[in-house]
């Protein structure tokens, strides 16, 4: 039969493998190859090629290739955790979330704390399992086994996950007699996995993988704290509260208890607000400067501390740093000749760190308004001064960066951090990332806010998220306080707005493959109504229906 390889045609026996197609190029490859890219999407190695395959190799370069190596390597790890740690002290352990590049496994509720000797079993363990090179098989498997043999595990998430799946059966992969469920594909054998980080962290361990190509050096792991400890304060409010996992969440919605969680949710974070305003009362600092990632809530947020600080007799004034950008003609351009509003350097800061220090003296200043349309900064008399029990609240991408504040005293800044730092889990060993969570708040917003279409917003998506790895991650840890905005509940509800802009992308355009990973993603959670979600909300900023002007 025929296949076609880089716009070749080539003739293969029947009963062919991809596997056996790839040694068969993997000497043109510099990189290994993982898997296949046909018509019908991502297909892993073991399966056969059918007539007039059009055939794309996948590598580690590719975000599917990273993503399968990651799933393959927790799926040994998880492997290696299972004999070594959980059946000797009886415990269960699982992905709990992913902490900057690297991941972190624990134990679930439980106070046990890996040992030197536990962590080292897991690395011995996992290079023989590699060294060996175990083929890793997949079979279709019935739903209702798939769910019996979960109760018999009590594994009671895996199993409430399964209940809602609308499928017949689902992937179970089996390497040297330990098996799990995945919804994604893995890699062919064990013997790809070529360079795992593991380290004793906090009551666990944190893995990471290399940058680029699985044979290079991995980067020194470095926490940040801060970061570290408000994921692990909402995993630990979620687990107890039992709300941790889709299946959970599913189940409220049948049992109708969906609406607690919600006004659990927002109530956790009405407190943490409360509680934000209060520090910042007591700290007697004038300038707040609140920055984070794309689709973080920031404005609703701000506006919501507005509210906690008048409640506790202080005034704010509000200032976007976005209105400090130079003229666009002056404005640094990137690589391609495109105006790169998201550095640093298009904003004024000369005339910022004046305009603050002024209002610092008890000056009145004619604050300026940048018009996005002639690209130009504007003077309109906007004129504010400082009184007494007056903060102003700073709103940028670049405030947490002391560059942005060079000129100010830093014992009148309070630094805020907000993002939405998710914690839902698919189950024990599939997490959705926080980025892809941002991906879909955005898919929306920019739908009903600025008539975008799903694929103009991910066509888009990785230019934001370059520039918020230079322009904001470095400096979270410089705030003073960090704020999750991500709610529990918000794929059951952002499930409806985004599923017909998702399936509105055709299999043949270059951004169906993300389309494709998000729906997979929202297939796991019932739909819920909007009519839960409180009209202050957070999540409204990108839902619609707020009663927050902004």
């Amino acid at each position: 039969m025929n296949i076609y390889i880089n716009n070749k045609k080539y003739e293969v026996e029947k009963h062919t493998t991809y596997y056996d197609i790839a040694n068969m190029f993997q000497k043109d490859y510099n990189e290994q190859i993982f898997a296949v890219k046909n018509v019908k999407g991502i297909s892993e190695l073991s399966k056969y090629c059918e007539e007039n395959d059009i055939i794309e190799f996948i590598f580690y370069s590719d975000r599917v290739g990273f993503e399968m190596y990651i799933r393959t390597a927790i799926f040994l790890i998880s492997k290696c955790i299972y004999e070594n740690i959980d059946t000797k002290y009886n415990i269960h352990s699982s992905l709990k979330f992913r902490h900057n590049d690297s991941f972190y496994i624990s134990p679930k509720e439980s106070d046990y704390i890996y040992t030197d000797e536990d962590v080292n079993s897991i690395i011995n363990n996992l290079n023989t399992i590699i060294k060996n090179n175990y083929k890793i098989n997949r079979t279709n498997f019935d739903i209702k086994d798939a769910i019996r043999i979960s109760k018999d595990l009590n594994n009671l998430e895996l199993s409430l996950l399964l209940k809602y799946l609308r499928e017949n059966y689902v992937y179970l992969y089996e390497v040297d007699n330990f098996k799990y469920i995945f919804f994604e594909p893995l890699l062919y054998s064990t013997g790809y996995i070529k360079n795992v980080d593991i380290q004793k962290f906090h009551n666990g361990i944190i893995v990471s993988f290399p940058k680029d190509y699985p044979d290079n050096k991995i980067n020194e792991f470095k926490p940040n704290n801060k970061i570290f400890n408000v994921q692990y304060e909402g995993y630990k409010w979620s687990e107890k509260l039992k709300v941790n996992s889709i299946g959970l969440i599913n189940s409220s919605l049948s049992n109708e208890t969906f609406n607690d969680i919600v006004i659990l949710q927002e109530s956790f974070q009405e407190t943490k607000i409360g509680e934000l305003a209060s520090n910042i009362a007591k700290s007697k600092k004038i300038l707040v400067f609140i920055s984070g990632p794309s689709c973080s809530g920031k404005t609703t947020f701000s506006h919501r501390l507005k509210y906690h600080l008048l409640a506790l007799g202080l005034h704010t004034i509000q200032i976007s740093v976005d209105n400090y950008f130079v003229d666009r003609e002056l404005s640094p351009k990137d690589e391609f000749g495109n105006y790169n509003f998201e550095t640093l350097k298009s904003v004024d800061i000369v005339t910022f760190n004046n305009d603050i220090n002024k209002l610092l003296k008890g000056e009145r200043v004619n604050m300026p308004t940048y018009n996005f349309i002639t690209g130009k900064r504007e003077y309109n008399d906007n004129y504010i001064e400082l009184k007494n029990d007056t903060i102003l609240l700073i709103e940028g991408i670049h405030c947490l960066n002391n560059e942005l504040t060079y000129d100010l005293d830093s014992n009148d800044k309070f630094l805020v951090y907000i993002s939405p730092l998710s914690v839902i889990s698919i189950d024990d060993l599939n997490r959705i990332p926080t980025s892809d969570l941002r991906l879909i708040r955005r898919i929306v917003r920019d739908y009903n806010t600025r008539g975008f279409s799903a694929k103009d917003t991910i066509k888009m998506w990785n230019k934001v998220r370059q520039g918020e790895e230079i322009n904001i991650f470095p400096y979270q840890e410089n705030a003073d306080i960090i704020f999750n905005s991500s709610f529990i509940y918000e794929l059951s509800i952002l499930k409806g707005h985004i599923e017909p802009l998702l399936f509105d992308i055709d299999r043949d355009e270059p951004e169906y493959e993300v389309a494709r990973r998000l729906l997979k993603y929202l297939s796991f959670f019932l739909n819920a109504n909007d009519i839960a979600v409180p009209k202050y909300s957070i999540l409204r900023e990108f839902i619609g229906g707020s009663i927050i002007k902004t």
